[in-house]
């Protein structure tokens, strides 16, 4: 069967609309995965430093120990910033007392928190979503 006269064109017109429609999904898809992995590797760093805090005192009073680890693992976070606080309470979800109080007998619980934020920028401009965003994690950990 012959094409009818003009139907080839149409057919390629389709086409170039189908194929454009189809490239900017790929597109946004694409931007979306990326924001996803930064937003994995913020979690992954505010998860590493709070983690290397809560072995022990010792590593609890080491900010600086806890914020290279976080640093090393955020990696490929574009712009990290990491913050570290560290905390005591008598009891879990207590109101945060010195450490060197005592707790009617015992040892206050300490604390540590780390939290790593980045901004993420995506590639390619949309008309109803923010160009960039800020990606944000806090892990709270008990120090054993």
């Amino acid at each position: 069967m012959k094409p009818e006269k003009g139907q080839r064109g149409q057919a390629l017109i389709e086409f170039a609309f189908i194929v454009m429609i189809m490239a900017l999904l790929a597109l946004g898809v694409v931007d979306f995965a990326l924001a996803i992995q930064q937003g994995m590797l913020v979690q992954e760093a505010a998860t590493a430093g709070a983690l290397t805090a809560s072995f022990d005192t010792y590593s609890a009073s080491e900010p600086d120990l806890w914020q290279s680890a976080a640093t090393t693992a955020g990696i490929g976070a574009r712009g990290l910033s990491i913050s570290t606080t560290s905390y005591c309470t008598c009891s879990a979800g207590g109101a945060t007392i010195f450490c060197t109080n005592s707790c009617s007998g015992d040892r206050p619980q300490m604390y540590v928190q780390v939290t790593a934020t980045s901004r993420f920028a995506s590639l390619f401009p949309y008309n109803v979503l923010p160009s960039s965003f800020n990606l944000s994690s806090t892990v709270v950990m008990q120090v054993y």
